[in-house]
């Protein structure tokens, strides 16, 4: 939420979840080996098209920096016998 909050609700009160199931399914892209583009895809479209925001370059650039960040962090995300948390 800190660097991925489309509609501006980080930090009000009952929105702490808003994007929880974005998040897992993000999550389980990673764990099926998805690329950081195809990430991006679905960023973008949730943002752009399910959430009906306008679309925008800065908008695509964000899901893209998420997406590779993400990508990057996944190795972390599991424990020592390869298995996700």
């Amino acid at each position: 939420m800190e660097e991925w909050d489309s509609i501006g609700v980080n930090g009000c009160v009952g929105a702490e979840d808003e994007y929880d199931r974005y998040a897992d399914k993000a999550y389980v892209m990673l764990i099926e080996g998805r690329s950081a583009a195809e990430i991006a895809d679905y960023l973008h479209y949730i943002a752009s098209d399910y959430m009906g925001l306008r679309e925008s370059d800065g908008r695509r650039r964000l899901a893209d920096r998420i997406a590779q960040r993400l990508v990057q962090l996944y190795p972390s995300l599991i424990d020592d016998s390869n298995e996700p948390f």
